[in-house]
């Protein structure tokens, strides 16, 4: 079910260690599914290297509530805007972090255009001369 959603979804253990990755998740990052369940989130999140995860993760643990940002493109992620959401998740007994990630490109640029709507106008006008 999670493989058809356009949104990238991963999921990790504790220690990092990706244990699964949705279609969308091996097509932005342009990983075949196996390499990229080889890789951890400090691979592909560098922003969480070090002490960052074991931070990340006990905040997400503590505050049983998902942690949503919007980040600019980096190094690894797709290359526009998104926002990512993570959750603490318990199943089974066991404990996992999932995190899904929507392209946000659009979003911001309507944001944009509606705080500056000469923009709108501009790059209607280049579409318009490309067209030809």
């Amino acid at each position: 079910m999670l493989d058809s959603v356009s949104d990238l979804i991963l999921w990790s253990d504790p220690s990092g260690r990706l244990i699964y990755a949705n279609r969308a998740a091996c097509s932005m990052l342009e990983y075949d599914h196996e390499e990229l369940l080889e890789k951890s989130v400090q691979d592909i999140a560098p922003d969480l290297s070090g002490d960052a995860w074991p931070q990340h993760w006990r905040s997400l643990k503590q505050k049983r509530k998902p942690h949503v940002r919007d980040r600019a493109a980096q190094p690894l992620w797709p290359p526009h805007s998104h926002q990512v959401a993570t959750h603490y998740v318990t199943h089974k007994g066991r404990e996992y972090t999932s995190a899904s990630l929507r392209d946000t490109t659009e979003r911001s640029r309507a944001q944009q255009d509606a705080l500056n709507p000469s923009s709108n106008l501009r790059r209607s006008f280049a579409n318009r001369r490309s067209a030809r």
